[in-house]
C-alpha cells in the first residue's frame, strides 16, 4: 500500500486549521455564552435564597402576630363572657323590676288608645266639616262676593305697616320685578284698574301690574313681589278655625297618658 504522505499532510493541516477555526470562532463564543449562563443561574439562585429567606422572616413574623392575635381574641372572649354575664343579671334584674308595673301599663295604654280613638273620630268630623266649607266657598263666586274680596284685599293693601310698603316698593324698584296679582276668580277690566290704581298710588311705583287665575285659592287674592305677598283668602279663615278647634279638642281631651273624660 503506497502512502501519499502529501494528501496526508495536507488533511493534518486542514483539520489543525478547522480547529483553530472552530476554536476561535465557535468554542470561545461558547464558553462566553455558558459563563454568562453560568452567572445569570447564579444571580438567580442568589435571588430565590434571598427571597426564600425573606419569606421565611414574613411566615415567622405572621406567626408571632397569629399568636399575638390569638391571645387578644381569647382576652377578648373572656372579656366578653363577663359583660355577656353582666348584662343578663342586669336585664333580669330590670324584667324583675317591671314585672310589677306590666299590668298599670297595659291598663294604661288601654286607656290612651281609648282616648286617642275618640279625638281622632272629633278630629275626622272636624276635617270632613273643614273639607265641605272650601267646596262650598269655592262655589260661591258671584259678582258681589269678588267685589267685596277685592274691597277688602285693597284696604290690606291700605292698612300695611308703612316699613313693610317700603320693603315692597324697594323690592319693586331695584329688582325690577313685575308685580303679580292672583285670585281665584276672574277678574273683570273694571277690578283690575281699581286694583292697580290702588297698588300704584300705595307704593309710589309705575311698575306693570300683571293678573293671573289662581283657582287653587279658596275664594282668595294675593299681590305677590319678589319674596313678599300681601293676600286675603277665605282659606285662610278656615285655617284658623280648624286650628282653634283642633287647640279646643286637644286641650277637651288632653293628651296620651294624661287623664281625661271621654
Amino acid at each position: 500500500m503506497i502512502i501519499d504522505w502529501f494528501t496526508v499532510i495536507a488533511q493534518i493541516i486542514n483539520f489543525l486549521i478547522l480547529v483553530a477555526l472552530l476554536r476561535f470562532f465557535l468554542f470561545g463564543r461558547i464558553r462566553s455564552a455558558m459563563r454568562e449562563r453560568k452567572a445569570q443561574i447564579e444571580s438567580s439562585l442568589e435571588d430565590a435564597r434571598k427571597k426564600q429567606e425573606q419569606a421565611a422572616r414574613e411566615l415567622e413574623s405572621c406567626r408571632v402576630e397569629i399568636l399575638a392575635w390569638e391571645e387578644q381574641r381569647d382576652e377578648l372572649m373572656k372579656e366578653a363572657s363577663r359583660e355577656a354575664a353582666d348584662k343578663r343579671r342586669q336585664l333580669l334584674q330590670q324584667v324583675k323590676e317591671e314585672a310589677g308595673k306590666e299590668r298599670e301599663r297595659i291598663l294604661r295604654s288601654l286607656k290612651e288608645k281609648k282616648h286617642e280613638l275618640a279625638r281622632d273620630l272629633r278630629l275626622m268630623s272636624l276635617e270632613d266639616a273643614a273639607r265641605i266649607s272650601r267646596r262650598v266657598l269655592s262655589e260661591l263666586s258671584t259678582a258681589e262676593v269678588e267685589q267685596g274680596i277685592v274691597n277688602v284685599f285693597i284696604s290690606r293693601i291700605r292698612d300695611l305697616p308703612r316699613d313693610r310698603k317700603d320693603k315692597l316698593t324697594q323690592a319693586v324698584r331695584e329688582g325690577k320685578n313685575t308685580i303679580t296679582i292672583r285670585s281665584s276668580f276672574v277678574l273683570g277690566r273694571a277690578l283690575q284698574e281699581k286694583i292697580s290704581i290702588v297698588v300704584k298710588e300705595e307704593f309710589t311705583v309705575a311698575s306693570p301690574v300683571e293678573y293671573r287665575h289662581e283657582p287653587a285659592l279658596v275664594l282668595g287674592i294675593e299681590m305677590k313681589v319678589d319674596d313678599y305677598t300681601v293676600s286675603w283668602s277665605a282659606a285662610d279663615f278656615l285655617t284658623d278655625v280648624e286650628e282653634r278647634v283642633a287647640t279646643a279638642i286637644r286641650g277637651a281631651f288632653g293628651r296620651p297618658g294624661e287623664d281625661a273624660h271621654v
